[in-house]
């Protein structure tokens, strides 16, 4: 082989290592790219999905600490203070520099009654004595934040109220819990969602499949957000739980609004919920 045939071989050699060199630059950055590209659209899709106000979002703006009695006519009822309206707030609120903040505001349901004293009692079970023991034994979990709000209706003659509680301790994630009541006011009694549904001419069927397909939904939008390095709650679409029959944390909120409530953060570390409201629209759109 003489010398310039040589240098042609060694000069094609030399170009196609260059060439494969530069092709595979090219595919790492294509790849580096493609993936950027992808978690910036999630990025996006979960910004947009956040940006859009959700059902949980409404929910959570009732809480303003007020009671809308829709001028129901109280003289019928046994209060246990004649001189205060049907729902009334008792509040703490203090704060201890480096300890903790307390902004607390419990509905007490002025009824003489064995179902409305329950619900009282169960109130400063679950809320008043977590302020109470903040108090006297502050966490070691850091600086705590705790606050409760709360919301009442009257529609027709069921009374509705629900509490909502955060608490964040030092770098602890945020948890919220929520707690209703569905009081027949004509009966003293409380009342199952079965009865809400059958008095609105709802079908529980029809209910179930919108609980279903809304929680799918949710499961979908976690997928998202996990995937942009986010814990998310897992939700499991077979817990009996997500069956109406087994629904027992609801309001009837404003122009008779249902809102179903499944608050994680009852049971878990968690501060995310899934509110699916139910309107007299149910049976026709579902």
């Amino acid at each position: 082989m003489n010398k310039t045939v040589r240098y042609i071989l060694y000069f094609v050699i030399l170009a196609i290592c260059i060439m494969a060199v530069f092709i595979g630059v090219y595919n790492m950055e294509l790849a580096k790219a493609e993936k950027e590209s992808e978690i910036l659209n999630n990025q996006t899709e979960v910004s947009i999905i956040n940006e859009t106000e959700t059902t949980a979002d409404k929910f959570k703006d009732l809480f303003s600490n007020d009671f809308f009695s829709s001028n129901y006519n109280e003289s019928k009822i046994s209060k246990l203070y004649t001189d205060r309206p049907l729902v009334f707030a008792e509040s703490q609120n203090t704060e201890k520099d480096g300890q903790y903040k307390i902004d607390a505001y419990l509905p007490i349901i002025n009824i003489n009654s064995e179902t409305a004293i329950k619900y009282n009692n169960d109130t400063i079970a679950n809320f008043g004595e977590r302020a109470k023991t903040l108090m006297n034994s502050p966490t070691t979990k850091g600086y705590t934040i705790y606050d409760t709000s709360f919301t009442g209706y009257i529609n027709n003659n069921i009374l509705s109220v629900a509490i909502m509680g955060s608490i964040k301790e030092g770098n602890n994630a945020q948890r919220v819990l929520i707690k209703s009541y569905n009081y027949n006011l004509d009966t003293g009694k409380e009342v199952p969602i079965s009865e809400v549904l059958s008095q609105k001419g709802i079908d529980p069927t029809l209910v179930n499949n919108k609980i279903k397909t809304e929680i799918k939904e949710a499961i979908e939008h976690a997928e998202i957000v996990s995937q942009t390095g986010y814990e998310v709650y897992k939700r499991n679409t077979d817990d009996e739980m997500y069956d109406v029959k087994n629904v027992n944390n609801y309001i009837i909120g404003p122009e008779g609004i249902i809102y179903i409530v499944y608050a994680y953060g009852n049971t878990n570390n968690t501060s995310e919920m899934d509110v699916i409201e139910v309107g007299y629209e149910a049976n026709q759109n579902n």
